[in-house]
């Protein structure tokens, strides 16, 4: 095919593709990701936001049990051994009427450890709903934070020290930090810059008292699943921001099986759909709205329920939110709501992942810059620093020295490492790097791609008890942006079976350079990039490691890459393509 008509047919599928994942995705989930890109710059100063500075403000920690007895002991077991100040945590525990021993075991948690915390409160009252619970200890609590908690979780020992620290000395305007979840973490969408989400899970989730008093607390009308969103988009309509700690970690009891439907969730969400739709929904979403709770009547639903039961609990919805839904006009922001999904959500949610190793082998990122990059590369560094894996080695390589152009942002902590070199191109530019760093792993990172704070450590896990050839790639987001830098769709990024990951980079490139991390000693053995080539100089490294490499893939979206959204930008794209097929077809022997 003549390279003029390749590059226009390869730009106008791409074009497509764009517009129909965009109408896929829905324009309310991408604005709501746009929203928290456009908060990144608040977050750049913030790049040691990891770190204990020591402050220790109280806290008040709510727990809501009802027929909790199983899971109290090690509830207790974990809050006991927390590295934060029991001293300065104020507990309440709430019963709901439960008929096992829930009662008994916070009695005796009580009466044994009250001089360990600042107090141990227990309360009771008749069981109206996970925030008519939560909202009983509101009204007591005194702390500038309030965390609350179900029963069925654990705390790592600095969960609790993580998520304060981060809060103490956060603005105002952000008025939540979600604990990360193990061994499932939620799959809703964070940022990688800013840890900005679109609503916060509240299995585990610290939040600001005055925060609460301004919007009211929990609407008591849900009395379970969705009260977490209804809160989370009443504070971001009130201007608060939401943030997201993965450093702070809880092992939540969940599921017993991986994606067992739960009786109380389908009821319970399909009324919260409704009534957020009511709320917060765009006129595209009230419409929907009704539709919406028909088709929740008339699915299946999970064994031991009625659909009469489900029926009866949509009607509950209070009578303005039906003036609302049926003639009202919108006077609140309008949020991400798409299904029953209320935030993009990135694959791989039943994915287990432990608890990182007492040990971490070193892991080198190489990122590649030039000069004129700055904003795009402070976002990259930025998302590196924010990896759950510790034991990282940044190795900033500027091709093309200007004067230490990026010296300041080598500063920025004792991992990240500037090498500046003369002018070589991108493949002189990695190289350099493999040859410097010191990790038992590499990855690149290209200046304008990102990593979600769980990449390395998902990667690392997949390779634990590997050999010295390991290779791990997981799946990507790929965002198509527009000349305003905005996003226009999010498109997964599906990477191949490993079975069959050999044949398929065969021909063609399906592994964006960020989502591959590779043993050293590929690099030792096989050599680095060719630096002749200045265009997908990755995808001949790749066809050189893949080969010779154990391969492990992870069905998970850990980082995403931009890619030109508007249609000149794509058709430019193509066009570095088809030369670069061309070439290589050129030059191939006969």
């Amino acid at each position: 095919m003549p390279l003029g008509v390749r590059t226009w047919v390869g730009a106008i599928r791409t074009w497509l593709n764009i517009r129909i994942s965009r109408e896929r995705l829905g324009e309310s989930l991408i604005r709501d990701v746009n929203h928290l890109n456009s908060n990144r710059e608040h977050f750049m100063l913030r790049v040691r936001d990891y770190a204990y500075d020591g402050m220790s403000p109280e806290l008040d920690l709510s727990v809501v049990t009802y027929n909790s007895a199983r899971w109290l002991p090690g509830f207790f077991d974990s809050l006991l051994a927390q590295s934060y100040p029991l001293q300065k945590i104020h507990v309440w525990l709430i019963d709901h009427g439960s008929a096992d021993h829930t009662q008994e075991l916070s009695a005796k948690f009580s009466s044994r450890n009250t001089a360990a915390f600042a107090s141990i409160n227990l309360l009771e009252q008749p069981n109206h709903g996970f925030g008519a619970g939560h909202n009983l200890a509101l009204r007591h609590a005194r702390s500038d934070f309030f965390l609350v908690s179900n029963p069925d979780l654990e705390f790592e020992r600095d969960a609790i020290q993580c998520a304060l620290g981060q809060a103490s000395r956060d603005v105002p305007e952000i008025a939540s930090w979600e604990f990360r979840q193990k061994p499932y973490e939620h799959p809703k969408y964070c940022d990688p810059v800013s840890k900005e989400t679109p609503w916060s899970s509240h299995a585990c989730c610290l939040l600001r008292r005055a925060a609460l008093r301004v919007v009211g607390g929990y609407d008591e009308s849900i009395f379970m699943y969705g009260e977490d969103v209804e809160l989370s988009y009443r504070l971001r309509a009130a201007g608060y921001r939401l943030c997201y700690v993965p450093d702070a970690v809880v092992v939540h009891h969940s599921h017993q099986q991986p994606g067992t439907p739960k009786a109380l969730q389908h009821l319970g969400s399909a009324y919260a759909n409704l009534l957020i739709r009511c709320r917060y929904g765009s006129i595209w979403s009230r419409l929907c709205a009704l539709p919406m709770a028909l088709a929740n009547v008339l699915r299946k639903p999970p064994a031991s329920m009625q659909r009469a039961r489900v029926l009866h609990q949509l009607l509950r919805l209070p009578g303005r939110d039906w003036v609302r839904l049926l003639c009202g006009r919108i006077s609140r922001p309008t949020f991400g709501i798409r299904g029953n999904r209320y935030a993009l959500e990135r694959a791989g949610d039943w994915l287990a992942i432990p608890a990182l190793p007492a040990t971490q082998q070193v892991v080198s990122i190489i990122v590649r810059t030039y000069s004129g990059r700055r904003p795009l590369l402070q976002q990259a560094i930025v998302s590196c620093l924010h990896q759950t894996w510790r034991n990282l080695e940044i190795l900033l390589i500027e091709d093309g020295c200007s004067g230490r152009s990026f010296a300041d942002i080598g500063a920025w902590d004792d991992r990240i490492r500037y090498l500046p070199q003369p002018k070589k191109g991108r493949a002189a530019a990695g190289n350099a790097g493999m040859a410097a760093a010191r990790g038992d792993y590499l990855m690149f990172l290209d200046d304008d791609d990102l990593l979600f704070p769980d990449h390395v450590e998902v990667l690392m896990d997949a390779l634990a008890g590997c050999g010295g050839n390991g290779l791990a790639y997981a799946d990507s987001l790929e965002v198509p942006i527009d000349r305003h830098h905005l996003a226009v769709t999010l498109k997964p990024v599906r990477a191949p079976h490993p079975l069959y990951a050999v044949q398929h980079v065969a021909w063609r490139n399906p592994f964006p350079i960020q989502s591959v991390l590779f043993s050293r000693r590929l690099y030792e053995t096989l050599g680095g990039f060719d630096e002749s080539l200045d265009w997908l100089e990755d995808w001949d490294l790749w066809k050189r490691y893949f080969p010779a490499a154990e391969l492990i893939g992870v069905c998970k979206i850990t980082s995403l890459y931009r890619a030109p959204g508007d249609f000149i930008g794509v058709l430019r794209r193509q066009r570095h393509f088809a030369r670069y097929f061309s070439k290589r077809h050129r030059d191939a022997p006969p």
